[in-house]
């Protein structure tokens, strides 16, 4: 049998493109190193991008022909298939006929029938075991994967919980700056923490402050003493930042009311609110 070949691709288009697409990457090149253009990483991601696309195109007509000639060998491999089966139905055909010929046989027709009953019976228990067999492999993968899914699900929250610490100590470090009186040192530590924040933004992690002067809202808000505190009632400051993570909450804000700052003599641990040395300490929850 001959073998059957796969069209075969026209090449002169992509390597049209890859030569206009490195030409492209030649002029930035060059402009940049004439000083038509300024270094920067957009254009150096502009020329790394034409060369990897120019690449691409010059093995694109390759990787065509390749699969055409990949599919030519299953049609090829499926034709002689073709041809193994209708031999194999012409062999059953004749034990068909044997199979006549003996059924004409009475005295062999109670065996073949039995022996079919057995090997009915046979089949029918394999495939039990077989079923399963797949239902226990099942299990199994299933039970794998939650264990997995709780590993990390566990994973994930114990490094919030590191996170969420470390931003209470900036946040307490800030405070303490805040409370120095130095604007320089003020500065320094605001633009620390704004970092920090960020970082933690991309992950999903949010901090919340309440706003001096805003109602208590218990939904977002709890007091940094653990008494409770009417809706509504004055927020001297911020105790602690509350958190959302991924906009579900993780953790509400602890507040100083003004009520609270008042029996406390002014020496509360509020922002915004001087004449406190203390540093704020909240414990994380779990």
């Amino acid at each position: 049998m001959s073998e059957t070949m796969g069209p075969t691709v026209s090449k002169w288009p992509f390597l049209l493109g890859d030569i206009l697409l490195l030409g492209v990457a030649a002029g930035i090149a060059w402009q940049c190193r004439i000083g038509a253009m300024p270094y920067s990483p957009a254009y150096v991601g502009l020329i790394v991008a034409a060369v990897a696309l120019g690449a691409w195109m010059l093995c694109r007509p390759f990787l065509r022909e390749h699969e055409a000639a990949i599919r030519a060998s299953e049609q090829t491999n499926l034709a002689g298939t073709l041809t193994q089966i209708r031999h194999l139905e012409g062999v059953g055909q004749q034990v068909a006929g044997a199979a006549a010929q003996l059924t004409a046989a009475g005295q062999s027709l109670s065996g073949v029938e039995e022996a079919a009953r057995e090997l009915t019976a046979k089949i029918s228990q394999e495939r039990h075991q077989f079923a399963q067999f797949l239902q226990n492999v099942n299990d199994q993968e299933k039970q794998n994967t939650r264990l997995e899914l709780e590993k990390l699900r566990r994973g994930e929250q114990e490094g919030l919980q590191v996170i969420v610490h470390l931003l209470d100590h900036t946040y307490a470090l800030f405070q303490a700056g805040a409370r120095s009186g130095q604007p320089g040192l003020v500065q320094q530590l605001g633009n620390f923490r704004a970092a920090c924040l960020d970082s933690v933004r991309r992950l999903g992690l949010v901090s919340h402050e309440a706003e001096p002067g805003s109602g208590f809202n218990p939904d977002a808000h709890e007091t940094h003493d653990g008494q409770e505190a009417s809706a509504g009632t004055p927020i001297a400051g911020t105790f602690a930042c509350g958190y959302t993570f991924r906009g579900a909450p993780l953790r509400r804000i602890v507040v100083v009311t003004q009520e609270a700052a008042l029996l406390a003599g002014g020496a509360a641990p509020v922002a915004g609110v001087g004449g406190s040395d203390a540093e704020p300490s909240v414990p994380l929850e779990g």
